[in-house]
């Protein structure tokens, strides 16, 4: 009743904000996994509820009307402190600001990349609380994980083991095996273009990667995102004119030269203002999870925020949430379920 009415108000909003931004229904409808219908009835109710036409319509694009603008600007405050009281909802009870607590947290870079807003949300919402995030090759944090975080340890200011938040595809079977079944998926994603919202391929609703081969490419080298864009292009002839850590290059590229990188279906979700970049699905993508490696040490800081990703991702994320478990199904062929306290 009232509150399902009131979640789908927010929805609302969000779906507004996402067509202002992109200009198109079937966009956003694929952004957040409904149809097109979903999307027209959803703006058609909002502007009927404001009393007012938030677009013009007619145009290759759908430009929002002067009043439509200064609505967006309220609705995204709106959005924002939704997401912040989801956040506040999910963070530890006994957050204080009496002492600061610090969560150690070892990562790969492309998890770091996907979960980077909800990092944000946490140390907002949970004062006196510091993330301090290591970055690692997927490779070396389980080779780690299996001898017992030695060097993590070393590293870590209390000397006990870290969190660690990585990403795992199907067929690493290698990789998997050496994790000893205590890999915990938190949320599946898929591999994503992105690009300059100048570049051609900004406008498509999605790509193959035939077509993808015909762009410059570029993206960020760390060893499982290589595996990623390798299995991507398995038999295929892609244009990799740049695979770098050098972040500025990528940029510089993508904005000089048309170049296309490489983004995820969760983060994308998550984004609250995509900016200058737009992200593309691919056809026939690679689907991989992100979760946690390890068990964590109950009544740490790290087990709060673990139980705290676990929470928001249920509360804020469940469209999503519900869309890929359905989508991967049990793509692993392997039991990655595991019982939490």
């Amino acid at each position: 009743g009232e509150n399902q009415g009131g979640r789908m108000r927010i929805e609302s909003l969000e779906l507004f904000l996402s067509v202002a931004e992109h200009g198109s229904v079937s966009r956003t409808a694929k952004q957040h996994f409904i149809s097109q219908q979903g999307v027209s009835s959803a703006l058609k109710a909002l502007e009927k509820e404001l009393g007012t036409p938030l677009f013009t319509r007619g145009g290759p694009k759908l430009e929002l009307t002067e009043r439509g603008r200064a609505i967006a600007s309220e609705a995204q405050r709106i959005v924002d402190s939704h997401r912040r009281m989801l956040a506040i909802a999910s963070a530890p009870k006994d957050a204080t600001t009496q002492n600061l607590r610090t969560v150690e947290i070892l990562t790969t870079p492309f998890a770091s990349a996907a979960l980077e807003e909800l990092f944000l949300d946490y140390e907002a919402t949970t004062p006196g609380t510091r993330l301090r995030v290591t970055e690692r090759d997927l490779f070396r944090i389980v080779d780690d994980f299996a001898e017992g975080y030695p060097s993590a340890r070393r590293t870590t200011q209390q000397g006990r083991p870290p969190l660690a938040i990585i990403c795992c595809m199907p067929g690493m079977d290698k990789t998997i095996s050496r994790m000893n079944h205590e890999f915990e998926p938190l949320v599946n994603s898929e591999l994503m273009a992105a690009c300059s919202t100048s570049c051609a391929l900004a406008s498509k609703d999605s790509i193959t990667r035939d077509e993808l081969c015909k762009y410059p490419i570029v993206f960020y080298s760390e060893p499982f995102l290589n595996k990623v864009v390798g299995k991507l292009f398995n038999g295929l002839e892609p244009n990799i004119q740049q695979n770098t850590t050098n972040t500025s290059m990528l940029a510089r590229a993508m904005e000089r030269d048309g170049a296309v990188t490489f983004s995820d279906s969760f983060s994308s979700y998550l984004q609250r203002q995509h900016g200058s970049t737009a992200f593309i699905p691919i056809k026939d993508s690679v689907y991989f999870s992100i979760g946690f490696l390890g068990n964590v040490a109950p009544d740490t800081s790290e087990a709060q925020f673990a139980n705290f990703l676990r929470k928001y991702l249920a509360i804020a994320c469940a469209p999503y949430q519900e869309r890929y478990v359905s989508l991967m199904g049990d793509a692993f062929g392997y039991n990655w379920n595991r019982s939490h306290p």
